[in-house]
């Protein structure tokens, strides 16, 4: 496994706790997610992740493509809860301007935090609802997988969870920020 990167001080502009989510399918992941790292010995591959392990958090999951050459980010398979509190479907598409416009930059930061320290990178913000202009606080969590030997100690995909408060029909995710970005 990827070697520790001790707490304190920061990474990329933001602090480095070892403190775990607050909602509950956040934890539950990083449960999970930690434990097939223990039984494995590595980070944990698609291969290594059984859905019916995942019952409790699996609405809110979200699978997630690093593609190299240039680097971007795909989302592969967004839960049903994800799409609940976004009001938006995104699988098959990249996190970049297309998708998340001038915040993009903010949400790749996001990203290579967890791939670039084959570390699980923790998320709070929050956005406005379109076209209701409500605000909604979010949060995510990130985990590293490594489906190809060769990318060595970094990740080459993500499993990750994001909750909300979930919208009204007709709703969606607008304009967003980041509270607070860390790894975990």
């Amino acid at each position: 496994m990827a070697e520790a990167i001790p707490t304190g001080g920061e990474v990329n502009g933001f602090a480095q706790q070892d403190v775990p989510a607050r909602a509950a399918p956040l934890n539950a992941l990083l449960a999970f997610w930690r434990q097939r790292c223990t039984e494995l010995g590595r980070l944990p591959a698609r291969a290594d992740l059984a859905p019916e392990q995942m019952i409790g958090f699996l609405p809110f999951v979200t699978l997630i493509d690093v593609l190299e050459a240039p680097r971007r980010f795909k989302f592969r398979l967004v839960g049903t809860g994800v799409v609940g509190h976004t009001g938006r479907e995104v699988t098959a598409r990249f996190a970049d301007a297309e998708l998340f416009a001038d915040r993009a930059d903010d949400v790749i930061r996001y990203f290579e935090l967890c791939v670039a320290h084959a570390r699980p990178a923790y998320a709070r913000g929050r956005y406005r609802t379109l076209p209701t202009d409500r605000e909604v606080a979010f949060e995510a969590l990130l985990t590293p997988l490594r489906n190809r030997p060769e990318t060595g100690s970094g990740a080459d995909m993500m499993l990750g969870a994001l909750v909300g408060e979930r919208l009204s029909y007709g709703e969606s995710m607008g304009r967003f920020e980041y509270d607070e970005m860390r790894l975990i």
